[in-house]
């Protein structure tokens, strides 16, 4: 009987099976995809103490399916950035650049709880407005690099960055940013009493769960498990700086709209050419738009053994 069941068993794939083609294991499915509506794009990250010029992005949306050519970035936009209800920075457009720039002429204020509202006008979308708050200056109450001084995911013998950090307001969650530098000096060539500095980023990874990714910053994290507390961010870097490089350590405090988008703009990278990973929505806090306004304050600690 055994016998027998497994004949017909088998006799009916074959049949089966010979009855297939091509198309048997494929199903094609129409979808009516929406015309889109374009919505006005902002972009705007600033830094306390960076210097230079303020950089946005003013442009529309588009959708999957439009051509690149659909991107207007106007060049009469009007934009502008106000600091507690008075006028910051106008920002003009840039030929060169493609964007709005301002310069300043002073490193970007630090003051905690400072309001910034920024401002942009266009023929198209008219008036778009998104506010920020500066964050409190992070607090870094040690710094130290030691070399081979901690192990990677797979065994191997690695650079250590330990940073402890002194949360300031345990009745909120406050977010934080990481990055590591390499400092060098040179003699100014047209001037013998100047010396110059350069930073070079320095790429940190992590075995602590706490700490991810960012995009714009190497890592980034919050501290809702050591709100009001002190907490030690251990990293590790495969760049070998030496034994007499100096280290500088950036911390960052970030606006949650500065969090929030890092984290899902390095998601979103990562999710490109993946056809395992799931959909990622980029976080915005530009009202009936797209994009980012975002501010973060910074402490530096300089590492000198």
């Amino acid at each position: 009987m055994k016998n027998i069941i497994l004949f017909l068993t088998i006799a009916t794939l074959v049949t089966l099976l010979g009855s297939c083609d091509e198309n048997s294991f494929t199903q094609v499915v129409t979808i009516d995809i929406p015309e889109h509506d374009p919505r006005p794009v902002l972009n705007l990250q600033v830094e306390a103490k960076q210097e230079g010029a303020l950089n946005a992005l003013v442009t529309n949306s588009k959708g999957i399916l439009d051509p690149e050519s659909t991107y207007e970035i106007p060049t009469d936009a009007e934009v502008t950035l106000y600091r507690n209800g008075e006028v910051f920075a106008n920002l003009e457009f840039s030929e060169v650049d493609q964007r709005y720039l301002a310069a300043i002429n002073e490193p970007f204020p630090n003051q905690a709880g400072d309001t910034y509202l920024l401002e942009a006008n266009t023929p198209t979308f008219g008036l778009v407005q998104v506010s920020q708050v500066m964050p409190v200056v992070p607090k870094i109450k040690k710094a130290t690099y030691e070399i081979e001084g901690t192990i990677d995911p797979s065994g191997f013998r690695v650079d250590e960055l330990i940073v402890d950090i002194v949360d300031q307001e345990p009745a909120k969650t406050n977010y934080y940013g990481l990055d590591l530098f390499q400092i060098y000096y040179s003699i100014d060539p047209y001037n013998g009493d100047t010396l110059n500095v350069f930073r070079s980023q320095v790429s940190i990874d992590t075995n602590d769960p706490l700490l991810s990714y960012g995009a714009r910053y190497s890592l980034i994290f919050s501290d809702e498990s050591f709100s009001g507390g002190e907490y030690q961010a251990r990293c590790y870097t495969y760049y070998s700086v030496g034994e007499e490089m100096e280290m500088e350590v950036h911390l960052y405090q970030l606006t949650e709209d500065a969090f929030l988008y890092a984290r899902s703009y390095e998601q979103y990278q990562n999710s490109i050419n993946n056809p395992f990973a799931e959909p990622v929505t980029v976080h915005s806090n530009i009202p009936n738009g797209y994009g980012i306004f975002s501010l973060a304050n910074k402490d530096v600690y300089l590492i000198e053994d």
